[in-house]
């Protein structure tokens, strides 16, 4: 069992981190992410103590800690600048706490969580279908919750989530030692939302992309470049890549060049690569043609060369479909669909 929601001392928690991951231990799980409460007046103050804390458990506990944080109550309009400061302090899992029935949550909260591309919307009892579908296309996790009053619109949650395909995870939100669950309190809240035992087993796979080097052991060789101007859109993408192998980024193709070059020479070359096409510097269409010329230049055989896929606008198709003369191996429209890149990376045969 993973929990990707738990707070600690470091906001309105009563437990210290060790003390709550033991707890947690002992309880059947065998990872928590720990989420304090947070608004930029303290993610200074919350991540790095929750990083230095991890570090230290999991180099001693057969138990590992992800750090994180739950921004609570942060007004829309700021919602993304700090989830961005959040990752850039550290913060393994962004949590935003949702338009719940009991708390008076500013409305457009879960909208602007969505668009921000954070990793779980907590408790959003007040989802609409539109904002299902959108974090469905934006791969945000949409939360299942064991927390007293947030839980009464479970059934709500998984209704919309289901109609619009979105992906549940289901966490405790724990503030003290009562809170926590175990493996099978949590599939008894899963199955009182209207779920299945299979829904449940989904929502501790997703949970499983969230621990360190996970899938690492299953495609141990997979390597992937994400290369976009966009810092958002690589975090999206790497995400979701992430939890099928090594993933790395780049900022434009000069950056992606650099960093296909040193994979040759290190002998550890890129299986796949995602390469925008409107980019400062250089473009994607150069990119593309400078990878394959240093394929051919080392003599590497076609059914060998690096998968890539373009990700482009609906007004830049026509460059694609130039680009497919050029070698491209496929490419997805933006904004990026997880579910359809996925789907392209399985046609190549690197996932399951």
């Amino acid at each position: 069992m993973i929990d990707l929601h738990t707070h600690t001392v470091f906001s309105d928690g009563v437990l210290i981190p060790a003390e709550l991951a033991r707890r947690a231990q002992v309880a059947g799980l065998t990872a928590m992410a720990m989420t304090d409460h947070g608004d930029h007046s303290n993610l200074d103050f919350i991540i790095p103590r929750l990083v230095t804390v991890a570090k230290e458990l999991n180099a001693v506990m057969p138990f590992t800690v992800i750090p994180g944080i739950e921004l609570t109550h942060v007004p829309p309009p700021i919602i993304a600048d700090a989830a961005a400061k959040a990752r850039d302090l550290g913060a393994q899992i962004v949590v935003v706490h949702g338009e719940t029935i009991v708390e008076p949550v500013c409305p457009g909260t879960n909208q602007a969580a969505i668009k921000a591309c954070v990793d779980v919307l907590a408790h959003p009892g007040q989802i609409t279908e539109a904002e299902a579908a959108l974090a469905a296309d934006k791969g945000v996790l949409l939360e299942i919750t064991g927390r007293k009053g947030h839980s009464l619109t479970n059934g709500h949650v998984a209704r919309m989530a289901k109609k619009a395909g979105a992906r549940l995870v289901v966490n405790s939100d724990s503030h003290a030692p009562g809170d926590l669950m175990s493996p099978e309190w949590a599939e008894k809240v899963v199955l009182g939302a209207g779920l299945t035992s299979e829904d449940f087993q989904a929502m501790q796979k997703e949970a499983q992309a969230f621990l360190p080097n996970q899938g690492l052991a299953k495609n141990a060789s997979l390597r992937m470049l994400v290369v976009d101007d966009d810092a958002m859109s690589r975090m999206v993408l790497c995400r979701s890549l992430g939890a099928y192998g090594e993933c790395l980024t780049a900022a434009n193709g000069r950056e992606a060049i650099d960093a296909f070059r040193r994979a040759l020479a290190e002998n550890r070359p890129f299986d796949m690569i995602t390469l925008d096409v409107m980019m400062p510097d250089v473009d994607g269409r150069s990119a593309l043609t400078q990878i394959r010329f240093l394929e051919e230049d080392r003599d590497i055989e076609p059914e060998k060369r690096t998968k890539i896929i373009m990700t482009t606008t609906l007004s830049e198709r026509k460059d694609i479909e130039g680009a497919f003369r050029d070698q491209c191996d496929a490419y997805v429209t933006k904004p990026v669909r997880v579910d359809e890149l996925l789907e392209r990376v399985r046609q190549f045969g690197l996932i399951d």
